[in-house]
């Protein structure tokens, strides 16, 4: 069997594999990237709140050592870029209370790195808190404070930086937008594709027109008209003398009416019989055309037994330049597929094939 020809662009579906493939690979890679960066950023966060926390349970555990310890939580403080609450033996948010009274006056010993609306009250913030402690939690288990390793002096609750929440969403949005352009960018060149195609459809029929208009090939065309017109077996007559004994066979199972342009639907059923008859490689085969209707449609199905059509090609048969033969521009089906479809409201579609098992096309029209 003869290589089909994809002029143009014959390793195409090939090409569009590979690029998804690759596609795919630079988006796993970016993904996967972000994400081990991410994981080493949270070790980071780790590894400075563990060492605030110990700092807390060195000084709980040595009172009376003297100096000044403040540049040291002043270096570990600089250093947390991300928010952490501070609570007590009992979970609760460490507050900032009136000696004398023993009234509550403010929650900001207990946090650091978090927008808290100052306008609420002290028990509204204090819920707020309590919300964040159980995210930061479901996120990253809190880390105690212990007093000679028995007794819970406190708990140290945190959460991700803005750094880390933004690579997060980072190679979400980059795919995005690279989906958006290649959107765009498949959106402009189908469009260009689709004009192109039909500019080379007007010029086509404005070739043809003047073809078809020219005097002498008008007689010549009526005049066979002429001569073949009420003679048995006048499509047998216009079929291409091959060497190959094929016969016609016709089954029409009712009177079916459809409106049709006569010339260009003749046209149409030509071109799929001198398919078929291409495609039978022996002595002799047969094609086949049958007329039946059914819920309101006529169809007309062109059966051959010639070789077939790889089902890889399948979707490529109607394809401007696509041809399984040496010879030909593979213009006759997409031609015939746009007469059908454009001109009569219309389907051409490949019904049935498969190497060595024949072609059937099937044209459903409108009654």
């Amino acid at each position: 069997m003869k290589s089909p020809l994809l002029r143009g662009s014959p390793q195409s579906g090939k090409y569009k594999i590979a690029l998804l493939i690759f596609a795919f690979v630079i988006v796993g890679g970016t993904l996967w990237y972000t994400h081990s960066v991410v994981q080493r950023l949270e070790v980071k966060q780790k590894q400075v709140a563990d060492l605030y926390a110990r700092s807390l349970e060195y000084l709980a555990n040595a009172p009376t050592m003297g100096g000044d310890y403040s540049f040291v939580f002043d270096e570990i403080i600089r250093a947390i870029d991300f928010p952490i609450i501070l609570t007590d033996g009992k979970n609760n948010p460490i507050a900032l209370t009136n000696n004398q009274g023993g009234n509550f006056l403010s929650l900001k010993n207990a946090y650091k790195n978090l927008e808290l609306d100052t306008t609420l009250s002290y028990e509204e913030q204090y819920a707020r808190l309590k919300e964040l402690i159980e995210e930061m939690d479901f996120h990253n288990p809190p880390i105690k404070v212990a007093y000679q390793d028995t007794i819970i002096l406190n708990y140290l609750h945190y959460g991700e930086s803005p750094l880390v929440t933004q690579l997060r969403w980072l190679p979400y949005v980059e795919i995005s937008i690279v989906g958006l352009f290649i959107l765009i960018g498949y959106i402009s060149f189908s469009y260009i594709k689709k004009s192109e195609q039909s500019n080379i459809w007007v010029g086509m029929a404005r070739e043809t027109a003047h073809q078809l208009g020219t005097p002498l090939s008008s007689l010549m065309g009526w005049t066979e008209l002429l001569r073949q017109s009420g003679k048995e077996g006048r499509i047998e007559r216009r079929i291409p003398q091959s060497g190959k004994h094929v016969q016609l066979v016709f089954d029409q199972s009712a009177a079916v009416v459809a409106p049709v342009n006569g010339e260009l639907f003749e046209w149409v059923l030509e071109n799929l019989v001198k398919n078929g008859l291409d495609a039978i490689e022996g002595e002799s085969g047969t094609i086949t055309i049958i007329l039946s209707d059914s819920d309101g449609f006529a169809f007309v199905d062109v059966t051959d037994t010639g070789k077939g059509i790889d089902l890889m090609h399948k979707k490529d048969v109607f394809r401007p330049g696509f041809s399984t033969k040496t010879r030909g521009w593979g213009l006759g089906l997409s031609l015939s597929q746009r007469i059908i479809e454009s001109y009569h409201g219309g389907n051409l579609i490949l019904k049935q094939t498969g190497l060595g098992l024949g072609t059937t096309f099937r044209v459903r029209l409108k009654k």
